[in-house]
């Protein structure tokens, strides 16, 4: 598969997050997904936490070069000690949270570069996703993922609408 931000500039993406705890479901999902046509896996935050790298390699080792395959890991310090791991073990592409320090993504977006790989910043949490997303550009950023945490939805009652608003003035 072509880098992701090549890739996405030809056709819509399909992409999974295997939010789930069990390394066994998660293998179910992703051949499920897989043999769908889907384009990119997401090993979820919630299954890193709970089984490290070990699920991304069993992932890994599901989706081959079939799909490009995320290390969802929300980094927000220490960018190269947490991420270097992740990144030899088999992921396309890792996540900072966009509400880190520059200096953080900096670090990140060097290792990715070095390593060949794709850095995702992910803007949850972040108050003016348009500002920040225009910073991450000016740095060199090419992938940010606008993301509006499942809890902050459902209190704010946010419907795809109102954050398709949000997706149009990133996109200009």
């Amino acid at each position: 598969m072509p880098s992701l931000d090549e890739e996405a500039k030809r056709r819509p993406l399909l992409q999974v997050a295997l939010d789930v705890l069990e390394i066994e479901r998660a293998i179910e999902i992703a051949v499920q997904v897989l043999n769908a046509g889907f384009d990119i896996i997401e090993v979820g935050t919630p299954l890193i936490k709970y089984c490290g790298i070990s699920c991304l390699k069993a992932l890994r080792g599901v989706a081959g070069r079939k799909a490009f395959v995320v290390a969802d890991t929300k980094t927000v310090d220490a960018a190269r000690l947490e991420l270097t791991p992740f990144l030899e073990s088999g992921a396309d592409g890792v996540t900072v949270l966009g509400l880190s320090d520059m200096a953080t993504i900096e670090e990140a977006l060097m290792l990715c570069r070095e390593k060949s790989k794709t850095l995702i910043v992910d803007l949850i949490g972040v108050t003016d996703v348009v500002d920040r997303a225009l910073k991450l550009a000016e740095l060199g950023v090419e992938v940010v993922l606008l993301h509006i945490g499942v809890d902050v939805q459902k209190r704010r009652g946010l419907t795809a609408k109102q954050l398709l608003k949000e997706v149009e003035q990133l996109s200009r």
